[in-house]
């Protein structure tokens, strides 16, 4: 049988994370990210669909509905990169160096960026800075 309550509390900070997590994701997105990064439930077992329903429920946090992002104004990564028209990962460095805005719930889970953001873009001028911290790497000019 079952105690009646977590063998340890959840930290705040799980409450908080599945509450952001929810305006992004399906409980079952939300499970499989739980569980990459290590966060145990109150009981400390691993992450399903059921339990993430059930703790969304317990802590009255609304469920994901498609069509959110939109009517929010917000966009993946992908979609940002798409619209700018540079690859994935050269959008994660412009997020990174402060040319784009962006956030991240937390490590490993989706990047939001408003649409306004990537629109206002256009006429923003690009970081030329070095894309690493080493201040000796060296760059080519090619002719």
């Amino acid at each position: 049988m079952l105690p009646a309550g977590p063998i340890w509390p959840l930290r705040e900070d799980t409450i908080a994370l599945v509450r952001e997590l929810a305006r992004l994701m399906p409980d079952r997105q939300i499970a499989r990210l739980l569980n990459r990064s290590g966060k145990p439930t109150g009981y400390g077992n691993g992450w399903t669909e059921q339990r993430v329903r059930g703790f969304r429920k317990h802590h009255d946090i609304e469920v994901y509905r498609d069509g959110e992002w939109a009517e929010r104004g917000e966009i993946t990564l992908d979609a940002a990169a798409q619209i700018i028209g540079v690859a994935k990962m050269t959008a994660l460095r412009m997020i990174r160096t402060g040319d784009l805005n962006g956030r991240q719930a937390c490590k490993g889970a989706l990047w939001v960026i408003k649409a306004e953001d990537v629109a206002a873009f256009g006429g923003r001028k690009r970081s030329t800075g070095s894309v690493t911290s080493n201040p000796t790497q060296q760059t080519f000019e090619f002719q």
